[in-house]
């Protein structure tokens, strides 16, 4: 996948698109990206998605500091380069961009790019004021001379999928309801830096974890079963993230990599969160977390038993750990 920021570094090759932030690349999008895929086979168009960065928030100053995100930038294009993207079109996003009027957004992104088709979901909004919205691409369709597909929404456990849900779901722990609506398991990326090292005392030494994004969105604090990507091998791990309160009460991320015994320091690791074990918890002592700890052990075995782990550590976001 190519990622551009101008329309001649397509060359005029007529394309079938989808817009928007993308922000988890989950389910939904899916959907909206295999209409782009099929329409583009059957009438010889490349595919692309057409998306913005910095996230408004950030540029408008609108609640900017608690702003998270499901991907960071790297992720999402390696999520889009799996599902077989040909451009991902990456327009600066400026207060100009945000008060330009729909009907002329979406008249420059049609004759720039050559778009002959564009699929979105149903409640999609651009242009000034959110005006821009999937009946303005229907109305304008036959003039601006593309064809459009309107997504319906996409339900998932009951719930509309949406990256406001996932963030929802992630926030209080609910990794079952969050990873079925992203279509696989969270991804937390991140370098190993040295912490204090009490966890080797207990017999469980773990990796500290710093995110590689300051925006990147962190699940709520507990217990997980993950699998770790590291160097190209794959471990399962149990995760810490939040406080320690029965040690110093400091937020932290950590994971005991199950197998690995070799110093890790200064290594890019990816973890891929696969279920919550327990909320996390004060313990009388730290003869009774190391109890507790082994419990969790013995949870996160259970679970990865028979499994292969290439199908919750996904191949194309393995990647990142060798850049």
């Amino acid at each position: 996948m190519l990622s551009i920021q101008s329309a001649e570094q397509i060359g005029g090759e007529p394309l079938a698109i989808s817009m928007g932030f993308f922000d988890g690349v989950h389910i939904g999008h899916r959907q909206l990206l295999a209409n782009v895929a099929n329409v583009a086979k059957q009438n010889g168009y490349r595919t692309a998605v057409y998306t913005f960065w910095p996230h408004p928030r950030l540029v408008l100053d609108k609640d900017a500091e608690s702003l998270q995100l499901l991907n960071t930038p790297e992720e999402k294009r390696l999520l889009l380069e799996s599902l077989g993207i040909d451009y991902l079109i990456v327009n600066e996003f400026t207060t100009e961009l945000f008060a330009m009027p729909a009907e002329d957004y979406l008249r420059q992104l049609v004759q720039r790019f050559n778009v002959r088709h564009i699929a979105v979901g149903h409640n999609h909004r651009f242009g000034k004021g959110g005006r821009g919205n999937a009946k303005m691409i229907a109305a304008m369709a036959d003039t601006l001379g593309y064809t459009y597909t309107i997504v319906r929404e996409v339900l998932c456990m009951g719930n509309g999928v949406s990256s406001t849900q996932i963030r929802t779901a992630l926030s209080e722990g609910n990794l079952s309801l969050a990873n079925a609506m992203l279509g696989r398991p969270y991804p937390i990326g991140g370098t190993v830096v040295r912490g204090q090292q009490l966890g080797r005392q207990l017999g469980f030494p773990t990796a500290n974890i710093e995110p590689e994004h300051p925006l990147k969105l962190i699940p709520a604090d507990g217990a997980y079963a993950a699998v770790a990507a590291i160097d190209g091998q794959l471990h399962p791990a149990m995760l810490h993230i939040g406080p320690r309160p029965t040690v110093n009460g400091h937020r932290t991320i950590e994971a005991h990599i199950i197998g690995l015994e070799r110093e890790i320091y200064g290594s890019k690791l990816l973890l891929s969160v696969a279920e919550q074990l327990r909320p996390t918890q004060r313990f009388a002592s730290a003869q009774a977390l190391a109890q507790q700890l082994q419990a969790d052990l013995q949870a996160t075995e259970h679970l990865m038993h028979g499994i292969d782990l290439r199908t919750i550590a996904p191949q194309h976001l393995q990647t990142t750990n060798n850049q």
